[in-house]
């Protein structure tokens, strides 16, 4: 200490500090002051808990007590009588520094230099009006070492004792010991507000339980998705949610993983299904304390596979292409029908484009956002059609998955589910799917459970759905039910005046596709493809337009029909066809034969080139771009 002393006096020395100095040479305004007590009211709110037990200590008015932030000024002052006016009338007030700069050697100018508890009587002041006090002071660091201010108490110097620096010491470690303990609730509370933020922000439904049901914690989803508030969920027991509960509590304690399980929840609305993932929370023991169950939304968790496996809708109204007026009145019709619930059945021949009119319904439609599902019903074999279309539960057959598998239904559930081929449907699975229909429930194969739905049903034929009725290849309730938004799109024949802008924008596609360039398409080359038959509709003039950018030339052969084929559609007219009818037929085939070779066709019909002319002009045969 006495050196400590000793240093101390010759750096105030150095300074030029007059030790006949009594109040310190920096004391700040009041604007200053409130200032500084704002920065430390932290650590003022705290010291002033243990103000009452050294005032009842120290009630003979022999010392008084400072608390200074960690450069030296007076936050606050403590005591009572005769030496605190005497404390007073030296401006040892708050706003005024206690540091050595300001006041010259004190003991908690000392605590400043040596960040440790001191304590100096007398002499070992540097300022001789303080040479009649003792001082003691601490000061008060936190855990991680920064020191947050200094305990003093001060006294006159006949009455020094060791002990009265133990108090400072011990005022100052009680200190520290609350900021810790504070710092460590403030840590926890933040570490909690964490936590349900984090859990608040994570689109599941949360909520933690004991092993008997009681409700421990939640989540904001929790509520959101049962439709029950705290109140009712605080009172709650857990195993009134779902069924199973004891299935899944034998699974957590025999450490089996219970996840994705598909569980039907009894909400306040009514039973909606959901997955649900359990985790265990072990105690110190090892033994389950707690569980956490996560549940998640059915529907969201299939859009999102839905969207992972291209599950949705690509074409729009703006894609389809055609400007005649068929087309048109079918697009209006479709994008008027879009927002309905009701379902569509749309007729066509193949390769009409019935899928991308029933994507576009959908685009333009209020489920957009929702999975669009497709499912071609002659394309499944007529024994797992019913497992396509409603799914199945585990063990229904041999070879079942563990978990079961949804149906279209299911996945499709909120959004639109698209049945090509409607016509090949089986009868007895017909009966299933009006039942479906008119009571929004499918149960799966194997299962006893039903399931809600809300899908939006577009089904398409090329076959003529009321002839299957009449032949009892199909049933008359499904079909009407089928059948209230009817939807017939036109084959390509009966809209030639679209075929150029078909070509064209195949042509752009195609050579895009296979980085070939776009074939050429004369006049008459054009007046051939538009009067064709296209039997194969769109789907027919895609493929041909792939053949001539790969071949670098239009293959006119193709369009040729043979001898024989001629003749089977020349002399097998049917009935009722006239005469009118059957020479155009017989001219548009010459000239795609020919090639629109007016002169070779007009000698082979026997006919001069003018009298061709009028007949083409007579049976409209275009021969215009």
């Amino acid at each position: 200490m006495n050196d400590i002393i000793k240093n101390s006096h010759i750096r105030c020395e150095n300074m030029k500090l007059s030790k006949n100095q009594i109040i310190s040479k920096k004391i700040i305004n009041q604007s200053e002051l409130h200032k500084k007590i704002e920065e430390n009211k932290y650590i003022i709110d705290i010291s002033k808990k243990f103000i009452d037990d050294i005032n009842n200590y120290y009630s003979d008015s022999k010392f008084f007590g400072i608390l200074t932030d960690p450069n030296g000024c007076i936050l606050m002052t403590f005591g009572e009588g005769e030496i605190m006016e005497v404390a007073k009338n030296m401006k040892m007030i708050p706003g005024a520094y206690m540091n050595e700069d300001s006041i010259g050697t004190n003991a908690m100018s000392l605590v400043i230099s040596e960040k440790k508890p001191i304590q100096i009587s007398g002499d070992d002041h540097y300022i001789l009006a303080y040479r009649k006090w003792t001082c003691s002071a601490s000061p008060i660091i936190n855990k991680s070492g920064k020191m947050l201010g200094i305990i003093d108490i001060t006294g006159y110097k006949e009455f020094m004792h060791p002990h009265t620096l133990g108090i400072a010491i011990s005022i100052a470690n009680s200190i520290t010991k609350i900021i810790e303990k504070e710092e460590a609730n403030e840590s926890l509370a933040l570490e909690k507000k964490y936590s349900e933020t984090i859990m608040d922000f994570i689109n599941s439904g949360i909520l933690t339980c004991d092993l008997e049901g009681n409700i421990k914690s939640y989540n904001r989803y929790i509520k959101e998705m049962f439709g029950f508030s705290s109140k009712e969920l605080d009172s709650f027991k857990a195993w009134r949610l779902f069924k199973g509960w004891n299935d899944m509590t034998s699974s957590v304690y025999n450490n089996e993983n219970y996840s994705d399980k598909e569980v039907f929840v009894n909400t306040k609305r009514n039973k909606l299904m959901y997955s649900l993932t359990v985790y265990p929370i072990y105690d110190t023991l090892g033994e389950v304390k707690n569980i956490i169950l996560i549940f998640k939304d059915i529907k969201k968790i299939r859009k999102l596979a839905n969207d992972i496996m291209g599950r949705h809708a690509i074409y729009t109204f703006d894609k389809i292409i055609g400007k005649s007026k068929k087309i048109k009145d079918v697009k209006k019709m479709a994008m008027k029908i879009s927002d309905s619930k009701s379902t569509v059945l749309i007729l066509g021949e193949s390769g009409t484009g019935k899928e991308s009119f029933a994507q576009s319904i959908h685009n333009y439609g209020v489920r957009k956002n929702e999975s669009f599902v497709a499912l071609n019903c002659a394309a499944i074999p007529k024994n797992l059609i019913e497992t396509e279309l409603f799914g199945y539960e585990e063990g229904a057959f041999t070879g079942a998955k563990k978990s079961g598998q949804p149906g279209k239904f299911e996945i499709a559930d909120g959004g639109t589910l698209f049945l090509d081929e409607i016509g090949e449907m089986p009868l007895d699975m017909q009966s299933k799917l009006l039942r479906v229909i008119e009571e929004g429930v499918v149960c799966r194969v194997g299962g006893l459970k039903e399931m809600v739905v809300d899908v939006r049903l577009i089904a398409a034929t090329n076959s003529n759905l009321e002839d299957d009725v009449v032949n009892g290849k199909f049933r008359k309730d499904l079909y009407y039910r089928l059948n209230v938004l009817p939807l017939k799109l036109p084959p390509l024949r009966e809209i030639k005046e679209d075929i150029p802008l078909f070509i064209e924008h195949f042509m752009k596609k195609t050579s895009k596709k296979l980085n070939k360039n776009i074939v050429e398409v004369d006049f008459n080359l054009m007046a051939s493809l538009k009067n064709y038959s296209w039997k194969g509709n769109v789907r027919e003039l895609e493929n041909f337009v792939e053949h001539a950018i790969n071949a670098e030339r239009i293959p006119i052969e193709t369009l040729k029909q043979t001898k024989e084929n001629k003749s089977l559609n020349f002399l097998n007219a049917k009935l009722g066809y006239s005469l009118e009818e059957i020479e155009k037929e017989y001219i548009i085939k010459t000239l795609i034969e020919k090639e629109y070779n007016i002169t070779s066709v007009a000698k082979i019909l026997g006919i001069g080139r003018n009298t061709l002319y009028r007949k083409m002009k007579k049976y409209k045969i275009d021969t215009s771009i």
